[in-house]
């Protein structure tokens, strides 16, 4: 039997970890680990509409995921969280892989634009490499990977968040949809005229 092939892999933190079976995050006007779910469903839900076949790992190690990830040729790897804090923020945030360079950086870059005009709240980019707390959520990856916080669990953010939710996942999947088919066309070999 062929194994599936899948493009996009949406790790959901704090489900599944044997070691941990019982963490669901933060707690705040929402539990994180059910925010988590419900965004992951709507994004991958898009990321199918176009074509990329999407994994939604929620069991196993972060490392296990990952590996799975690896070992299933998967070309994009997002680790899903919400933002905690005592103090809420009015901002979204994705950290880039720093191992992927430029490339992670300007990826990371675009998806933070287009989920500020959907969600109508300013968005950080942050560089992740090791010795960053919570690296262990993209550390084992081969593939560009980022770390997607949208919201945080309490305040401004997660109202705007759930309202405009079906509108980011739309955009985030045009953009990956995007990369993915430059990052494939830049793959091509040149074709050498006479």
């Amino acid at each position: 039997m062929e194994r599936k092939k899948y493009d996009v892999a949406l790790m959901i933190g704090h489900w599944g970890k044997p070691d941990h079976p019982a963490d669901r995050g933060a707690i705040g006007e929402i539990v994180e680990a059910y925010g988590i779910v419900d965004y992951a469903l709507a994004l991958a839900k898009s990321l199918e509409k176009r074509g990329l076949a999407t994994v939604l790992l929620s069991y196993g190690t972060y490392r296990e995921r990952q590996e799975w990830a690896n070992s299933h040729g998967i070309r994009i790897f997002f680790a899903c969280h919400l933002n905690s804090a005592e103090k809420p923020g009015r901002y979204g945030l994705i950290r880039w892989d720093a191992r992927g360079g430029e490339r992670n950086k300007r990826w990371a870059e675009r998806i933070a634009q287009v989920s500020e005009e959907a969600l109508q709240y300013p968005w950080q980019v942050w560089r992740y490499e090791e010795g960053d707390r919570g690296f262990s959520n993209i550390r084992w990856t081969k593939m560009p990977a980022f770390l997607l916080e949208p919201a945080f669990v309490s305040g401004e953010t997660l109202y705007l968040f759930y309202a405009h939710m079906n509108e980011w996942a739309e955009r985030v999947a045009e953009v990956v949809s995007s990369l993915l088919n430059l990052q494939l066309r830049e793959k091509e070999p040149k074709i050498e005229m006479e």
